[in-house]
C-alpha cells in the first residue's frame, strides 16, 4: 500500500504575479528537509517548480524530464502561465521538445547551462505561452549524463544574473541527488520482489531470504546515512554560506553515496536476473588473450592511482580461442581486477595471466594483496561477505562482486577457482570452454 503524498507549504505565487522572494538559504534548508520525504518522481518535479523556484521569486519555470528512448524533453511541472492556478497539477499546452531543438534542447545536448539576455535575436528561442525576453536554462545531471532540464523565462531582457544561474544549478544538483535516491529505492523494491520469487523456489528459501535482505539492508544503510546526513547539515542554521555554491559542492556527497547505492542495486538486479533465468547471454568464439587485454584497459588508471603495476602475461602465444559471452567475460575479469588492485599494497603488482590446458582457456588474476585464510575461502562467494581484515578496503565496493562473478561464470558454463595465502596474495582463475579450432 502506497503512503499518502507528503504535504508541503504552498508557494507564495499565483499566475504571472511577481512573488515575494524568500531568503535562498531558508528555501534551500527547507528543500533539504522536505526532499527526504519525497518518494515519487512526479511529486519531486512539482515541488522543485512550486516550492523552490517560485519561492525564490521567479514567475516562470518548467521542469523537463529527458526521455532518451524517444529523444525528447517532456514537461513535468510548471509555474506561471503554464498552470491555471497554484493548486492545478495540469500543465497548459504541455510540450515535448526534441533533443537539440531550441534552447532547452541545446542544454539537453551539451549538458551546460545557457543564459540568454535578449531572446529577440536568438533563433533558438521557441515561444510557448508567454512572450519572453530573457531565459535561463540549466541541466539536471546524473554525473555527466543529462536527465532533465530546469527552464525559466521572464518578460524583461537581461533579467537573469550570474547569481540566478548559480541558484538554479544548485537546485538542479539537489534535484538530481534525490532522483537517484528515488530510482534506487524503486530499483530496490523491484529487486526485492524478483529476488524473493527466486529464493522461494530454492530449498532454503526462508533462511536465504532473511539472510540476504538483512545483509542488503546493512549495506544500503551506509550510503543512505550519507544522504540523510547531508540533509541534516543543510538544516543547520548558518551552515550554508551566502553563495549557494556550497550547496552544489556538498551535493557531491549525496552523489557519491547515490552512485554506490546504484551499484549495489544494479548488482542485486543482475543477480536476480540470473537466478530467474532472465539474464541474456550471447556466447561466441573469441581470443582470450585479446579480450583479457581489452578488459584490463579501463583499470590501468585505477592501478596507476593506487601505485600498483598492472601487466599481462600470455606466455608468448598468438591466440587462445574460448567460447562465452564477451560482455560477461569482461565484467568477470573487471570485478576480479578491481578487487585485486583494491587489496594490493602501494608498489605491489597485479598480473593477468592467460593460459590454456586441454579443455579450458584460463584467465587468471594474481595479486600481492592481503590474502585469505582457508576458512575465508569457503565464504568469499557469499553475497555481502567480507573478511574482518578487509572491511576498511571493502567498504569502497558493493560486497557483491565475487558472488555476481561466480553467477556469470556459471551462466557461461565456466568456473572460478581461487588460491590464496594470508600476507602473500591471491590468484583467481576463470576457466572458460575452449573453442574447437576445427
Amino acid at each position: 500500500m502506497s503512503s499518502a503524498p507528503a504535504q508541503f507549504p504552498k508557494p507564495e505565487t499565483s499566475g504571472a504575479t511577481p512573488p515575494t522572494a524568500l531568503d535562498p538559504i531558508r528555501v534551500f534548508r527547507e528543500f533539504a528537509v522536505d526532499v527526504a520525504s519525497i518518494r515519487e518522481e512526479t511529486e519531486l518535479y512539482r515541488y522543485v517548480a512550486r516550492n523552490v523556484v517560485a519561492r525564490l521569486g521567479y514567475i516562470d519555470c518548467v521542469v523537463y524530464k529527458l526521455d532518451r528512448d524517444r529523444g525528447e524533453l517532456v514537461q513535468m511541472a510548471a509555474i506561471g502561465e503554464k498552470t491555471l492556478d497554484e493548486d492545478d497539477t495540469e500543465i497548459v499546452n504541455r510540450l515535448t521538445i526534441p533533443i537539440g531543438s531550441g534552447i532547452t534542447g541545446s542544454v539537453a545536448t551539451s549538458g551546460r547551462s545557457i543564459r540568454v539576455d535578449d531572446l529577440a535575436g536568438d533563433e533558438r528561442y521557441v515561444q510557448d505561452l508567454m512572450q519572453a525576453r530573457s531565459e535561463l536554462c540549466v541541466p539536471i545531471l546524473d554525473g555527466e549524463r543529462v536527465i532533465g532540464v530546469i527552464d525559466s523565462e521572464h518578460v524583461e531582457p537581461a533579467f537573469f544574473s550570474e547569481k540566478s544561474q548559480e541558484l538554479f544549478e544548485s537546485i538542479a544538483a539537489l534535484t538530481a541527488a534525490q532522483l537517484r535516491h528515488i530510482w534506487a529505492l524503486d530499483a530496490l523494491n523491484t529487486a526485492r520482489v524478483e529476488l524473493e520469487h527466486a529464493l522461494d523456489i530454492s530449498r532454503n528459501a526462508e533462511q536465504m531470504q532473511a539472510s540476504f535482505l538483512a545483509n542488503a539492508s546493512h549495506e544500503l544503510r551506509t550510503p543512505l546515512n550519507a544522504i540523510i546526513g547531508f540533509s541534516e547539515l543543510l538544516v543547520r542554521e548558518g551552515y550554508i554560506a551566502e553563495d549557494t555554491n556550497r550547496a552544489t559542492e556538498q551535493a557531491e556527497t549525496i552523489k557519491t553515496a547515490g552512485d554506490r547505492l546504484a551499484r549495489i542495486i544494479n548488482d542485486i538486479l543482475d543477480m536476480s536476473k540470473i537466478a530467474g533465468g532472465k539474464m541474456p547471454s550471447a556466447p561466441e568464439t573469441f581470443d582470450a588473450i585479446w579480450e583479457a587485454e581489452n578488459a584490463m584497459a579501463p583499470f590501468q588508471q585505477m592501478a596507476m592511482d593506487a601505485g600498483v603495476q598492472l601487466t599481462l602475461a600470455d606466455g608468448g602465444r598468438d591466440e587462445i580461442l574460448a567460447v562465452g559471452d564477451i560482455r560477461h567475460v569482461h565484467r568477470i575479469v573487471g570485478m576480479l581486477l578491481e578487487n585485486a588492485i583494491r587489496y594490493s599494497p602501494q608498489g605491489g603488482a597485479v598480473t593477468v595471466e592467460v593460459d590454456e590446458d586441454d579443455e579450458h582457456a584460463v584467465i587468471a588474476i594474481q595479486d600481492e594483496g592481503i590474502g585469505l585464510s582457508a576458512d575465508a575461502l569457503e565464504r568469499i562467494f557469499e553475497p555481502f561477505h567480507r573478511e574482518t581484515d578487509a572491511t576498511e578496503v571493502s567498504a569502497q565496493g558493493t560486497g557483491l562482486g565475487l558472488s555476481l562473478a561466480r553467477d556469470l561464470a556459471d551462466l557461461n558454463f565456466a568456473r572460478i577457482t581461487v588460491r590464496s595465502e594470508p600476507g602473500i596474495g591471491s590468484r583467481f582463475a576463470l576457466s572458460l570452454q575452449k573453442a574447437d579450432k576445427g
